[in-house]
């Protein structure tokens, strides 16, 4: 697949017009409409509506958007971390929702401070929603949120890894443990307002359940403590649990692929500090990647 037809595509939704979407990216108007017409042939699908004018998006072209995005964002990842090297040296500032600070966080940065030790990094706690507005006022250079649907186009949005979500309950929980207990339990829901707990409480709706609310909190650590303490059950990330406390908890992963999350870093798109803010991204991923390793045992 051609990437400057993915350009020209994103270009396109960015604008909303095949002329901007030259002039921004350098391109003759004409070379725009070849990329997305040789696009439309390898696809097999209309992308553009040219009974109207201007020639109006089609639903098709608007889902694939967002995947050509991430796979613009990774080619330029990729180019841009190589050409840094091993010279990367500055500070940023990092925003980090509570819920990766434990699991994702300590190593990724023991990784990014091994190979680029002229990095520094100032941390802040937040919640995903104060932290995106952060990052747009440039109080922070990136943070690390759980993925809204839509995000400002001025940020780019690279995914870290996509957890799984699972139903905890105290290991003498007796019989199934699955969503359906949700509704005959009491069960400890993650705050609305964070953004995880915003997933749950959308996915509950979707599935046309309604838990047996007995309390709504915004700390990883004290619903896991109530879990323990066998107060009720509770929906939390999969690397919400490190090894040691797996061993005092029962769980069960839901099984169905809506049933996750998106853990991702934002940063302004044009940032100073992208390069900075790759190399971290990297050392998030292999972070992942391993602790993803380690969970399935291989």
């Amino acid at each position: 697949m051609n990437l400057k037809a993915l350009q020209c595509l994103v270009a396109i939704h960015d604008s909303q017009s095949f002329l901007e979407a030259a002039r921004r990216l350098g391109f003759k108007q004409s070379s725009v409409s070849m990329h997305i017409k040789a696009l439309e042939d390898e696809l097999g699908v209309a992308l553009f509506d040219r009974s109207v004018r201007p020639p109006a998006m089609t639903e098709a072209a608007i889902a694939i958007v967002r995947p050509a995005r991430e796979i613009l964002g990774l080619v330029r990842s990729i180019a841009e971390t190589v050409k840094a090297g091993d010279s990367l040296t500055g500070r940023l500032t990092l925003g980090v929702i509570p819920t990766a600070s434990s699991s994702l966080l300590p190593d990724a940065l023991l990784g990014l401070g091994r190979r680029y030790p002229g990095i520094r990094i100032t941390v802040e706690s937040g919640l995903s929603g104060s932290l995106v507005d952060h990052v747009l006022a440039g109080k922070l250079d990136g943070a690390v949120i759980t993925e809204p649907p839509a995000l400002p186009p001025e940020l780019r949005c690279e995914t870290i890894l996509r957890e799984r979500l699972m139903i905890i309950a105290a290991p003498g929980f007796k019989g199934t443990l699955g969503l359906a207990q949700s509704e005959h339990h009491p069960f400890i829901r993650f705050n609305r307002r964070v953004g995880v707990g915003e997933i749950i409480d959308r996915y509950l709706q979707r599935k046309g359940l309604h838990p047996e609310e007995h309390m709504e909190l915004d700390s990883l650590d004290a619903i896991l403590a109530m879990v323990e303490r066998g107060l009720g059950i509770a929906i939390v990330p999969e690397r919400s649990l490190g090894s040691a406390r797996r061993d005092m908890i029962r769980l069960s992963f839901i099984d169905d692929p809506e049933a996750s999350r998106n853990v991702s870093l934002i940063f302004h798109a044009q940032s100073a500090k992208s390069a900075l803010l790759l190399g971290l991204l990297n050392s998030f991923r292999v972070t992942a990647s391993a602790g993803s390793r380690l969970a399935s045992g291989s």
